[in-house]
């Protein structure tokens, strides 16, 4: 099929959730160096976050928040040239598919205990003083989270260009 960035970027808890707006205009800028749509996933409880993200992605954007169930979901993982999330179940299921991912990984949990380990990926996150914290809300205004668009955008282009160069050794993705 034709290559798309798939963008899965809210989570159970709002402590780990990167900003909706940031996590639009990171995807806007990889859509716009690669040409690829930008197709949103998410549950039904995510439609009120997703109309305000899709509005920033513009044409680029594909609604399917609410759209799928979990074979659903795992189908467009694995058929997904890049995953950008936040340390969440899609990133597991990108993990198990070996689909390249970057994933915004709050302080909220180890990452040695729950980051990828068969995937390429690139995990972003700020170090604290208070992760991990196991925490549903943050007081902090999510420091652990304070990245830019444009840093978490190159990533992704970085991930690309490496996953491209070592495409031999991954035959079933693109």
């Amino acid at each position: 099929g034709s290559p798309y960035l798939l963008l899965n970027p809210w989570t159970s808890a709002r402590s780990r959730n990167y900003p909706t707006d940031r996590f639009a205009l990171a995807a806007r800028r990889v859509s716009e160096e690669t040409g690829w749509p930008v197709v949103v996933s998410g549950t039904g409880a995510d439609r009120e976050h997703g109309r305000g993200l899709l509005g920033l992605l513009g044409e680029r954007g594909v609604d399917l928040i609410g759209q799928t169930d979990l074979s659903g979901l795992a189908a467009l993982v694995d058929g997904a040239s890049l995953l950008l999330t936040s340390n969440t179940s899609t990133m597991h299921i990108a993990d198990a598919l070996k689909t390249p991912q970057v994933v915004l990984f709050a302080g909220t949990e180890l990452e040695e205990q729950w980051r990828p380990r068969r995937s390429p990926h690139r995990l972003l996150r700020r170090e604290t003083s208070c992760s991990p914290c196991y925490a549903f809300t943050c007081p902090y205004s999510q420091e652990c989270l304070d990245i830019p668009p444009g840093e978490v955008a190159e990533a992704c282009l970085s991930l690309l260009s490496e996953v491209k160069a070592h495409e031999h050794d991954r035959p079933h993705k693109p």
